[in-house]
């Protein structure tokens, strides 16, 4: 007979069983703000995906 999950970790029960893991290997990715429409990009970004500015 298999254990009935506790009521504070059912969600957490459910994603274990489904392989699920969140945050785990979640890597960081810094947004800065275009200068021309304020519109918020990955750092990384040569252009605006909003206006097409050369960042």
């Amino acid at each position: 007979m298999k254990a009935t999950p506790s009521k504070g970790g059912m969600v957490k029960d459910a994603l274990e069983e489904a392989n699920v893991s969140l945050g785990a290997g979640a890597e960081k990715v810094v947004m800065i703000k275009c200068p021309s429409c304020g519109k918020l990009k990955e750092e990384d970004s040569k252009f605006c995906q909003e206006c097409g500015r050369e960042i």
